[in-house]
This record gives structure tokens, sequence and C-alpha cells, in this order.
């Protein structure tokens, strides 16, 4: 009995080993394709700026179908087995390689690149001397902007970081495409109060820095009265008041607003009571 047991398990071991060993190969293929045509397309789009859109438009569609929805799309087509996998993977994988050398070559200026070429540079040579260390120059002043050391921070892992780290590196990630407006929904949900306190100085500081328009959204009416210039408030899907925190205060809209008020208010009278 235990013979067979013992040649069941290294047969069933055997079949997943394969399996795993198949799964890591078409992956691989699928990338490789995958930056082979994304880093073309994407130094094509930024080079002629009349197709920018069309292709970050046609590659960006394939993040909106699902990757079950790809796969069953080329089965007619390819058949079952790896085949229709390896194009369904390659396609998903082609537009965030697209969007981040786009990202990436924009940020080198159009005469920096003109000089160089003048100056004799081969293509090869503008991209390892000029762009690569550009967007590494990139990376690194990002870092500082949200208040990390490139030195002791730029090679980490996600799992090195803390709460607030992880929240920094996810701000100077969505800076890094320079939106003119960014979305920040409960960026500091997560984090404890004390953290919470100095990210919120810090993006404020942020913000006076860059002049950009920030849509922060938040369920804490302190924290809104803190970091709004002009605050929306929303109950049941409807929009009950939109005002500068000043006159929210002074004149609010109804009584939904007038309880959320005292709500704050009430919560300073609550530590007012343990203040020496």
């Amino acid at each position: 009995m235990w013979n067979q047991m013992l040649t069941y398990f290294r047969e069933d071991m055997n079949s997943y080993l394969e399996a795993v060993y198949k799964h890591m190969f078409i992956s691989s293929i699928a990338l490789i394709i995958a930056i082979l045509i994304a880093i073309p397309f994407g130094v094509i789009s930024v080079k002629y700026k009349k197709h920018q859109q069309a292709v970050t438009n046609l590659f960006g569609a394939l993040r909106l179908i699902p990757s079950l929805a790809i796969l069953i799309l080329f089965i007619p087509i390819f058949g079952t087995g790896l085949k229709p996998a390896l194009v369904a993977l390659t396609l998903l994988a082609i537009p965030p390689i697209l969007m981040n050398t786009v990202a990436g070559l924009e940020d080198v200026p159009d005469f920096v690149i003109e000089t160089a070429f003048s100056c004799g540079m081969t293509s090869s040579q503008v991209w390892r001397k000029i762009r690569l260390p550009l967007i590494d120059e990139r990376i690194d002043e990002l870092l500082l902007l949200v208040g990390l050391s490139p030195k002791d921070y730029k090679n980490r892992y996600p799992k090195q970081l803390s709460g607030g780290q992880q929240q920094r590196v996810g701000l100077a990630r969505a800076l890094a495409v320079d939106p003119k407006i960014m979305l920040l929904d409960e960026p500091f949900g997560a984090i404890d109060s004390i953290n919470r306190l100095n990210l919120q100085d810090e993006l404020l500081q942020i913000h006076g820095g860059l002049k950009k328009t920030f849509l922060f959204v938040t369920h804490d009416i302190e924290e809104a009265f803190k970091m709004g210039t002009r605050i929306m408030i929303m109950n049941e899907g409807r929009i009950i008041q939109f005002d500068t925190p000043e006159h929210i205060i002074k004149h609010p809209a109804d009584k939904f607003v007038s309880s959320l008020i005292a709500s704050a208010r009430e919560k300073g009278r609550f530590w007012e009571k343990y203040h020496d």
C-alpha cells in the first residue's frame, strides 16, 4: 500500500511540477514578446505625438477586457492549449509596459535629446546615457518630494516598507506622470493617528509646492476641513454643500451639515476636558 501511495505521490508531483514549469515558461515568453512590442510602440508614440493618443487608446482598451475574455476570444483561432494563453498574457502585459515607457520618455526635454543627436550620439547612446539616467534622477526627485531618502528606500521591496512609507511611495508613483488633477481616495484611512497627522501635513506641503489640483475623498469631516480649500459635502449621492471650510462652518446648508460640524466640535470638547 505504501509503495502504491508513494508511486501516486511521485506521479502527481511530477504532473504538478510540469504544470508549474509550463506556466513559468509561457509567462516568461509572453513578457518578452510584450516588451519587444510595447517599447517600440512607446518610443514611436512619444516621437510622433499625433499618433500617441491613438496608440495609448488602442492598448489601453485591453486593460478594460477581463483576462478570461481575451483567452476565450482566441480559443476559436488557436484552439486550446498554450497558444491562446500566450496571446492573452502578451496582450495583458503590453499596456503597463507601454504606459511606463511613454511616461519615462516624456520626462526628458526635447531640446536635451536634440542636442545629444547634434553632438553625434547614436540612439542607443542617448538611451543609455541620457534617458535612463534622467528617469533614475526623476525617481530620486519624487522620493525626496514625499520625504523618503533615495539612498535608503530606492531599492526596497514593498514588504520592507511600513504602512506610512507605502503610502508615500504610492503618492510618488501617482506624481510620476505629472498629472494635472489627482484623485486621493481616503489615502490615510489605514494609518495610525500619529502617522496620519504627519502625512496630512506633508501632503499639504507637497500640494503647496506643486500647484496641482488634489481631489481628496474622506469620511472624516475634521480631515476635510484641514486638507481642503473647497469642500463638497455629499449625502445619499446628492451634493449638499460646496464651499470653503470657513463658509460651511458659519453657514451650514442643512441639518446634516450641521450635525457633521457638531460632531467635530464635540470631539474637541472631549479632549478639552483632559487639557492641563
